[in-house]
């Protein structure tokens, strides 16, 4: 597989099917990408061998600075769209990258009290279960996946194609 640069959005817009303000992040962070391996014995193997059988469950978090408390449901899915920005070392270089996400999120856990401090942010937190990501840096996607089309793209380039072609999806 590709390397994946996963950056930390920072300052992001976040929008509720991609129309309604549904709150403002300071950061978003938290989203990794684990295969779920199974091991096998074949007939005739001297040992055990792992392979990838899928993905494991995605999550991402979000550390709110607003958040619109009428759009907090955990029972409904969320299509959320996140517009912000990523700063990337490349080089000795540092230059900015536009940064949009699109999420089918439900939320799993909420922390909307955060820890409330006087004179200090109290940092209320969101974690979210994807069915769907779409990463963009500056137009150009980094990673696709929805669940449920078994659909996995990495810079562009399709990571289930062998499996699609063999019949196995």
């Amino acid at each position: 597989m590709p390397a994946l640069h996963f950056d930390t959005v920072t300052a992001a817009n976040v929008y509720l099917d991609d129309n309604s303000l549904y709150g403002r992040a300071q950061e978003v962070s938290g989203l990794s990408v684990n295969m779920v391996m199974k091991d096998i014995n074949p007939i005739g193997m001297y040992g055990k061998k792992r392979v990838p059988v899928g993905i494991d469950n995605l999550e991402l978090d979000i550390t709110w600075d607003f958040i619109n408390e009428e759009c907090v449901n955990p029972f409904t899915l969320h299509n959320l769209t996140l517009y912000g920005n990523v700063v990337r070392t490349e080089n000795g270089t540092e230059r900015e990258l536009q940064a949009v996400i699109e999420l089918k999120s439900r939320i799993i856990e909420n922390n909307l009290t955060g820890t409330l401090k006087g004179q200090d942010w109290s940092g209320q937190k969101t974690k979210f279960a994807l069915d769907y990501i779409l990463v963009k840096h500056d137009e150009n996607e980094v990673i696709k996946i929805d669940v449920d089309n078994n659909i996995f793209e990495v810079n562009g380039k399709d990571q289930l194609a062998n499996a699609k072609v063999n019949g196995v999806l």
